[in-house]
């Protein structure tokens, strides 16, 4: 080897220093070029012995594996390779002393100093290895580093052993390792017991002087006898020196426990570990708000630590694994997580939370008490140098609490950090809404017919705003309307309004972005993350499953089905397992496989073998619920009721007759119909004619109406003065819009109450169309004072008048009726909407495009049932996320990561559950074959068949009908930003393209290359595109040579639309695709998958 050497491009090996090590390998002091840091570099000879590279491999494994979590007590990997001759090496970090040289300088350590400073940290180190099944096998004191705090590391693993490892090495280097802290057995039939043999050799060798130690093992024992130790510590070594390893302790956690034990015992007068807390700034920020100082962020953390306090590991849930540089300690009110900066040797305080009761209680139950030991301080330290070992030794109980405790805690403890991770997410999600926009000015504004009105704004916004909804308020801060964006120009946004008090908005003023339905929806997810956590789901091992996965259990296929419908053999599997799902199951189904029959058919026999059932059916999409609806119909499932707003006009009318509030008036109606024949045969009896009694009925009612009406306009004025992000958002009052709709309801039913008494009348008594209550009370009176018996039909009127506006507007009634439903359908966050809807249980839900949805958003539907089934397709659009990942501060100051954010549960459990709770559709009837083979060989690993389907006659005389073209050779192929549309892209060398194809085409069904179209004679064609822009852009062109493109009638579509369409298409064959953005090769198909 030369004088001066580089390895790996960055290790610089020190010229002139002898290097260490003996055996299979030499260990070289160098130094990293690009930070100047001292490294050690291991080369490992014999490169060319099979065994020699098996050893090396296994190193880094090791290595890798231990350093993973950031043990304390175990030597870091930083790199490795094979240099140029194709020498193994590792490059290590680079620590000066062996516990054999602070041995050999020193006077033997006191018991208790050698059992804290050097064989607790060690038998830890053993203890997390031998958790991992790996055995180090050569324990020993030149093996054990000492660095310049005085903390001991575990190093060479080069004959480490992994327990399920196939070990082909074993009879080369059985034997290896040092004589005297190798036990004499030579089998490897009892595992850990070696390694544990070694952990009391190293203790009565570092116990005692040097000229007087062992030097075979029959000295040994005389050695320990000289000591004497404490009895418990004495008894502890002896069984580890036994010579028959059935009776030594089984592995290192059983000896690190009794070790621990004995010195909790043996040490009641422990000293108070003096530990610097640093704040971050987005620590400081959390603690005392954005404008707080650190010394007022310190001091609110100080007395919230200052009383009882309990710690714990960080359990990181992307590694799954605890991150032993990093734990979490709950005070009186706050959880914080800290870490510890292995640099400056500070602990850094990265996050404060203030958790639920339950959860700081959980973690307090699982968790080491600290304020027996710890003293928190923020000041700076006199000896800056002196905190590190305190900091370690930390680090060691925690970790020895984390072993004692973790067997079958891991899971219990990925469950609580899921829920932390997810509610970070919320609150991301959250932050992300308030930060997006703010007011926007406008200095005029436009009336565009009844219902919208495009304002001009006074500046242009950068973002796309279409779809957010924007509020206009009075001078005291007050609402006074509300729309959503439909249209967004260059210095313009045009509204289309919810509802408003005023018709004519202000000539110039502000509208203010309107985040209530948002902040609803995460709150609604916030509660079912409660209910998960306090054990309040209907699954009592949910939180379990979703931790773990695999510990579903298998379905029990029901057998002896009677199909209701026709159904692929794929189908009728995956009805079989949903009937016999003990927890959860998923249902993998990609477009056109028939997602929509299957569901339905599992429903019908859900019910048919258990009329008693209730049934949760939820989806992302108004759309999708719909279909499922309408196919409930046509098999004549009854007692099925729909949840959603009769005024949102995304609930298809084939269901409106299924709202609940559509059910509960004709439920309201058949009631007044009993009741009135019956009081039409009793006034008749008493004499009074059936017509005016009709109309004494309808005043009454009117009277209860005019209550309501009264009572409503009241609420709404106190949801109005409540703060839109406390009692509202929270659902504690009633949501504002909710009452406004309702308080119409109650208006118009009061005029029509009104106007059939009149007719009913007819002119017997003048009644103005402004009456109010005493006229209406004069004229019931004036009608049931005809006959002897008034007095008693106006108190059934009352109490019949009562029960009707009951039946419309009382929760109660409404929770009843539900709860008589045997199917409750609406999209993921809506179906809880209406009150009545909320504390209702499911016994079985089923969750459509479930790979739609958030983790969260699925879980408001998961925690209300006991069986669960999930539909999806995880090559379809996920949640749409964006906003939120480009948001990198967001993401950081949450502790967030990209996966964790994208992962939705339908992914997660596909990707976990046990295969037999796994299931596939895999016949598609929507694609003809040779779209359907493409998609099938891109996204499906082939497993998708397609259904026989005729192919567009003629269509091959222009190509195949998957026909890509590519871009990338025209000069002008890339794509430009709209500026009259904020985020969007047009890209005219594609628009020309598409056109061009139009007209080839058209000119192909002129020349009868192909038939032209059904019907008028056009062939229908769907133009999509995944920009708003560009879809204006073609539109123009298009609409500019309309007349020339005859035989096609040419519908522009964006994804979104043309993903609706797809549930009820009308016959439309080709689909030219424009996806404007012209990414480069590393990159190609980014639009791609937006079209599945």
């Amino acid at each position: 080897m030369g004088s001066v050497e580089i390895v790996g491009g960055h290790y610089l090996i020190l010229p002139g220093q002898k290097p260490r090590g003996g055996g299979f390998a030499s260990v070289h002091r160098a130094v990293d070029t690009r930070d100047g840091s001292s490294v050690a570099v291991k080369f490992v000879s014999g490169a060319a012995d099979r065994v020699v590279r098996k050893l090396f491999q296994r190193e880094v494994e090791l290595l890798q594996a231990a350093n993973r979590t950031n043990h304390p007590n175990i030597i870091r990997l930083v790199d490795s390779g094979y240099d140029e001759t194709a020498t193994p090496y590792l490059v290590l970090q680079w620590v000066e002393d062996s516990l054999r040289d602070v041995l050999d300088v020193e006077s033997p350590m006191e018991w208790d100093v050698f059992a804290n400073r050097v064989l607790r940290p060690i038998a830890g180190a053993i203890s997390y290895l031998h958790q991992l099944g790996i055995e180090h096998r050569d324990l020993k004191p030149d093996n054990v580093l000492w660095d310049e705090p005085g903390v001991p590391l575990l190093a060479d693993f080069g004959i480490a052993k992994q327990q399920r490892d196939a070990d082909d090495t074993t009879m080369t280097v059985g034997q290896a390792g040092t004589p005297l802290y190798a036990p004499p057995e030579r089998s490897g039939k009892h595992r850990y017991v070696r390694d544990v043999y070694s952990l009391a050799v190293l203790a009565v060798q570092g116990l005692t002087a040097q000229a007087d130690r062992a030097k075979d093992l029959h000295e040994l024992i005389p050695r320990l006898d000289r000591l004497g130790l404490p009895t418990e510590l004495d008894e502890l070594l002896r069984r580890s020196l036994d010579l028959d390893p059935t009776k030594r302790p089984q592995n290192a956690r059983e000896f690190s426990r009794v070790l621990n034990e004995s010195l909790e015992r043996l040490q009641p007068g422990e000293r108070l570990l003096q530990l610097r807390l640093n704040l971050t700034k987005r620590a400081q920020q959390e603690l005392a708000g954005p404008n707080g100082s650190r010394e007022s962020a310190s001091r609110i953390l100080a007395e919230d630590l200052s009383g009882a306090t309990h710690g714990a590991l960080f359990w990181d849930p992307q590694t799954k694994a605890v991150d032993r540089g990093a734990f979490v300690v709950s005070g009186d009110a706050l959880r914080i997580i800290v870490k510890f900066n292995e640099d400056s040797g500070d602990l850094v305080v990265v996050s404060v939370r203030k958790p639920e009761y339950e959860e700081l209680e959980r973690h307090r139950e699982s968790s080491l008490r600290l304020d027996g030991f710890i003293r928190w301080t923020f000041a700076a330290p006199l000896n800056p140098f002196a905190g590190g070992g305190e900091t370690r030794e930390l680090l060691q109980r925690l970790g020895d609490h984390h072993d004692r405790a973790s067997g079958g805690l891991d899971d219990e403890r990925f469950g609580a950090e899921l829920l932390s991770a997810w509610r970070r997410i919320l609150t991301a999600r959250e932050n992300l809404g308030a930060s997006q926009v703010g007011p926007l000015d406008f200095e005029s504004f436009t009336p565009r017919g009844y219902n919208e009105t495009r304002f001009d704004l006074l500046s242009d916004p950068e973002t796309d705003l279409v779809g957010s909804e924007w509020q206009i308020l009075d001078e005291g801060g007050r609402p006074k309307g509300r729309g959503q964006a439909v249209q967004q120009n260059a210095g313009a946004l045009t509204l289309r309004w919810e509802w408003r008090d005023d018709l004519t908005p202000p000539a110039k003023g502000t509208l203010t972005p309107y985040l209530g339905p948002t902040q609803i929806a995460i709150d609604r997810q916030r509660d079912a993350l409660q209910r998960l956590e306090s054990g309040k789901a209907r699954l009592a091992k949910l939180l379990e499953l979703l931790a773990d996965p695999t510990k579903a259990l298998p379905p029990v296929a029901a057998e002896d089905i009677e199909w209701v419908s026709q159904i692929d053999e794929s189908k009728q599997i995956a009805v079989a397992a949903g009937l016999g799902t003990q927890d959860c199951i998923v249902v993998s189904g990609p477009p056109g496989t028939g997602k929509t029959r299957m569901i339905s058919e599992l429903v019908a026999q859900q019910l048919l073998r258990s009329p008693e059932s209730k049934i949760l059916l939820v989806s992302q999409t108004h759309v999708a619920i719909d279909n499922a609806l309408q196919r409930l119909t046509e098999l004549g499932i009854h007692g099925v009721v729909r949840m959603g707003r009769e005024d949102d006009s995304r609930v298809a009318h084939s269901s409106r007759n299924l709202l609940l509030d559509s059910q509960l008036q004709v439920w309201a109606a058949a009631v007044r119909g009993r009741a009135e024949k019956h009081f039409i045969e009793y006034a008749e009896s008493a004499g009074i004619a059936a017509a005016q009694l009709r109309a004494a009925v309808d005043l009454q009612e009117w009277l209860v109406a005019r209550q309501t009406t009264e009572m409503l306009a009241e609420r709404l004025k106190e949801a109005a003065r409540a703060d839109d992000t406390t009692a509202s958002r929270l659902e504690l009052l009633d949501d504002p819009e909710d009452l406004r709709k309702r308080l119409k309801d109650a208006r118009q039913r009061e005029t029509q109450l009104v106007k059939a008494a009149r007719e009913n009348l007819s002119g017997l008594i003048d009644l103005d169309s402004k009456v109010d209550a005493s006229d209406v009370r004069a004229a019931i009176e004036l009608i049931l004072s005809q006959s002897e018996a008034g007095d008693q039909l106006l108190e059934l009127m009352r109490l019949q008048a009562d029960w009707l506006q009951r039946i419309a507007s009382d929760d109660r009634l409404a929770s009843v009726y539900l709860a008589s439903s045997r199917v409750v359908a609406g999209t993921c966050l809506g179906f809880i909407g209406h009150r009545a809807a909320r504390d209702l249980t499911y016994d079985l839900c089923i969750v459509d495009e479930a790979s739609k949805a958030t983790s969260t958003e699925a879980l408001v539907s998961l925690v209300r049932a006991e069986r669960i089934v999930l539909v999806g397709d995880t090559h379809q659009l996920p949640p749409l996320d964006e906003d939120l990942l480009r948001r990198k501060d967001l993401l950081e100051e949450a502790s967030l990561t990209p996966e964790l954010v994208k992962e939705t549960l339908f992914e997660r459990l596909s990707g976990h559950l046990p295969e037999e709770n796994r299931f596939r559709l895999t016949r598609q009837y929507r694609m003809i074959p040779p779209i359907g083979a493409m998609i099938s060989s891109c996204f499906y690993d082939g497993w998708l068949e397609s259904a026989p389907k005729p192919v567009l006659a003629g269509y091959e005389t222009l190509g195949k009908p998957v026909l890509w073209l590519d871009t990338s050779r025209l000069k002008d192929r890339r794509e430009t930003r709209d500026p009259r549309n904020a985020g969007s892209f047009v890209n005219h060398c594609e628009a020309d393209l598409t056109i061009s194809r139009l007209q080839s085409i058209n000119t192909a069904i002129e020349r009868g290359l192909i038939p032209s179209g059904a019907g008028d004679g056009r062939l229908h064609v769907i133009v999509i595109s995944p920009y708003r822009s560009q879809l204006d852009e073609l539109q123009r062109r298009i609409d500019r040579i309309k007349q020339t493109l005859n035989h096609l009638a040419i519908d522009v579509e964006s994804v979104d639309a043309l993903r609706a369409l797809i549930w009820a298409p009308p016959r439309r064959e080709p689909i030219p695709v424009d996806a404007p953005i012209s990414n480069d090769p590393s990159h190609w198909g980014d639009d791609l998958q937006l079209l599945l």
